[in-house]
């Protein structure tokens, strides 16, 4: 039975690695290493919540690379899952900035709108406007709301885990 593993994973890039140095190689690495093959075969499995630490995925992809590979799978896994969690941040941040100019804009537009109300003589379209204004307003500081909420409910973690 083939076990999938989900591509820009440790697992995956373990067993491309195992893949390419085939099951003598991968017992020579283990070996030289002073690893089990078990040890190397757990890293691999999406099931088991172990993975190599930074001078054995070193030491993977080196063995990989000396052996003809192509690239280097661990470290292009980390690259991959720093780019994620660094990408969900930067999306966050982005959205949160995006809402608090959003809010900024409307209360700004309702404000002006209801100063018009101060001035003698103020109309009854005026009066209109600046509702409509406020309930936009409303609107948006809801959204900031929502949106602060978000961060909050992570404890000011993007989800994924980067600390904002």
């Amino acid at each position: 039975m083939t076990i999938e593993r989900e591509p820009g994973t440790f697992e995956h890039a373990v067993r491309v690695i195992m893949d390419h140095l085939g099951p003598d190689g991968i017992a020579r690495f283990a070996e030289h290493h002073g690893w089990s093959v078990s040890l190397v075969e757990k890293w691999s499995l999406p099931t088991v919540d172990r993975c190599p630490n930074v001078h054995q995925a070193l030491a993977l992809d080196t063995a990989y690379i000396m052996a003809g590979g192509e690239g280097a799978p661990m470290h292009e896994a980390h690259e991959a899952l720093l780019t994620h969690e660094v990408g969900e941040s930067v999306a966050c941040r982005r959205a949160l900035a995006a809402t608090i100019a959003e809010a900024s804009a409307e209360m700004g537009d309702a404000t002006a709108a209801a100063i018009m109300l101060t001035q003698p003589g103020a109309s009854p379209h005026q009066i209109r406007r600046a509702m409509r204004e406020a309930e936009q307003a409303l609107g948006a500081v809801g959204r900031l709301r929502r949106t602060i909420r978000r961060f909050l409910s992570t404890g000011g973690q993007v989800p994924g885990g980067a600390q904002q």
